[in-house]
């Protein structure tokens, strides 16, 4: 952290002061916000954002304008062209409007590419918003802690409906007549469980790395709260996509900080105490004479009585205080590299053995009986709720496509079109009349908005990554945010984008870049310095 005595304290404008009151008001109200239980979630939070957002760009597009009529000539002398202080991740955003416009002009259904009423709403109209406020944030972010600690509380909310939901109780009557498989499968005031898990895998490694690294004892105690409700939100939601997205992040955030003992430490007091929280689930079940939705292998091994989920409590436990102490009697202790290439070159052996085994149970040993955790080792047509017929049918209507639809693709959010040939067969085999995505975000935008905007996507996430990993060594708030991008990119692999839950990990991704602009622009010092309101 920078010198005191060095440090920058940026002027907080009240364009920054409307950019923080509106991540407030997404990190609260719009994660709770609903209207006709689940008939309308999903509207109602796409025009919930697309209403914030377009109220916060007209005000800052006219506060600019006004600033801009005040200035002297030799402002204009001294100051940069727009495009030259564009980062790589600015260029690509720009580069994903453009193929999701390029791509709405040329579709055979253009009026459902722009407001995405085929689909999730994800047509270019929202892209706009995504963009607008993306470049907003970008400009005009400036850090006060009381917008993570709205978060945490937000999302707390939406975990703890969704622990009360396990257990069949309803405070705000979501599921007045509903039948049992809307119940079963709905929870929050999210969705279904994959919207729930998606929403998990966005805040909860937010909130984990807040509390690993704030310096406030009182944001702090609500950073830890949410952050063991989460994890316990993310076992009921009981989705494949959060394990798959949460559980890579771990071994990732593992391996980044394996060189710290204090960070080290920080990080297996979270996991001891998210694995110990989870444990009051099954005393509560017990209460309830186990009353409960339904748990698949994964979730129930945190969750009840076994030995590996005691050992891994106790492990965690153990581990946390000895890298307490070692941190203790040397603060500044760094372990050597060797550390770091141990546990990468242990992380890519644990990968290949995972490629090997998707190889052999796939290609090689097709017949054997396998358990519920080994069956996803066997990629199929049934693979993963027959995602895995999904995605084969999502190549093959890629590699029939004629060159200008490989890449633009056919229309923002149009899959439903794309995949209509094929709906008496999806019928025939898995009883599903129609759907409209592809459940894999990737493959999903690779037929929608082509190779084009697959790859700016593509470019927008990864460019975000490394720029907020090399920002993150003046500014850890960027990799606070990058956790949670990470998470949702990983998830994305078997889930979908909506208005639901995709808004925040846009924000996610504003909030990073405009740290890594600061970082570069403000002298590396790039925090609001207040006593009581500060990260390290």
């Amino acid at each position: 952290m920078a010198n005191p005595q060095t440090t920058i304290i940026p002027k907080y404008s009240v364009k920054n002061a409307i950019v923080n009151y509106y991540l407030l008001l997404m990190f609260t109200v719009f994660p709770l916000a609903f209207s006709s239980q689940y008939q309308n979630i999903r509207t109602d939070k796409y025009v919930l954002f697309l209403t914030l957002t377009m109220i916060v760009a007209i005000v800052e597009f006219f506060m600019i304008l006004s600033e801009s009529n005040t200035k002297s000539p030799a402002d204009d002398v001294k100051a940069k062209k727009w495009y030259q202080s564009f980062s790589f991740t600015d260029w690509s955003m720009i580069a994903l409007l453009f193929a999701n416009c390029i791509s709405t002009v040329l579709s055979s259904y253009p009026s459902d590419s722009f407001f995405g009423t085929q689909g999730r709403n994800n047509g270019l109209l929202l892209m706009f918003a995504y963009v607008a406020i993306y470049f907003i944030i970008t400009r005009q972010y400036k850090f006060y802690e009381y917008v993570f600690a709205g978060l945490a509380i937000g999302a707390g909310l939406v975990f703890l409906l969704a622990v009360i939901n396990y257990f069949y109780i309803d405070p705000l009557g979501m599921f007045k007549n509903y039948d049992d498989q809307v119940i079963m499968d709905f929870t929050s005031t999210i969705g279904n469980k994959n919207l729930m898990a998606s929403f998990v895998c966005i805040c909860l490694p937010v909130i984990m790395m807040l509390f690993m690294n704030t310096a406030n004892k009182k944001f702090k105690w609500i950073y830890y709260v949410s952050m063991i409700i989460g994890f316990s939100a993310l076992l009921v939601a009981d989705s494949d996509s959060g394990f798959l997205g949460f559980f890579t992040l771990m071994i990732i955030l593992l391996i980044y900080y394996i060189r710290k003992p204090k960070k080290l430490s920080l990080y297996f007091f979270s996991v001891f105490s998210m694995l110990a929280g989870a444990k009051i689930l099954r005393f509560i079940s017990l209460i309830f004479n186990d009353k409960t939705k339904e748990m698949t292998e994964i979730p129930r091994l945190f969750v009840y009585e076994n030995g590996i989920s005691y050992i891994l409590i106790g492990f965690t436990l153990l581990m946390s205080v000895l890298f307490y102490f070692i941190s203790k009697r040397n603060p500044d202790l760094i372990f050597p590299k060797a550390v770091f290439i141990t546990a990468l070159s242990i992380s890519i052996l644990a990968a290949a053995i995972i490629v090997y085994l998707i190889i052999r149970y796939t290609f090689i040993d097709t017949t054997s009986k396998l358990n519920e955790v080994m069956s996803y080792f066997r990629f199929n047509d049934k693979w993963g709720t027959h995602r895995g017929y999904m995605w084969r049918k999502s190549v093959e209507i890629f590699s029939n496509f004629n060159f200008k639809n490989m890449i633009f693709g056919c229309g923002p959010d149009t899959y439903f079109s794309a995949f209509t040939p094929y709906f008496s067969e999806l019928f025939n085999l898995y009883g599903d009349e129609a759907t409209n995505c592809a459940h894999n975000e990737y493959l999903n935008y690779l037929v929608t908005i082509g190779i084009l905007g697959l790859a700016a996507y593509l470019s927008v996430i990864i460019s975000f990554i490394i720029r907020a990993v090399k920002a993150a060594k003046v500014n850890s708030l960027a990799i606070i945010c990058c956790a949670g991008v990470i998470c949702y990119a990983v998830q994305a692999i078997v889930n979908i984008a909506q208005p639901i839950t995709t808004p925040l990990f846009i924000l996610l991704i504003c909030i990073g870049e405009a740290v890594c602009r600061q970082v570069k622009n403000d002298n590396k010092n790039t925090f609001v310095k207040q006593t009581d309101t500060k990260l390290q």
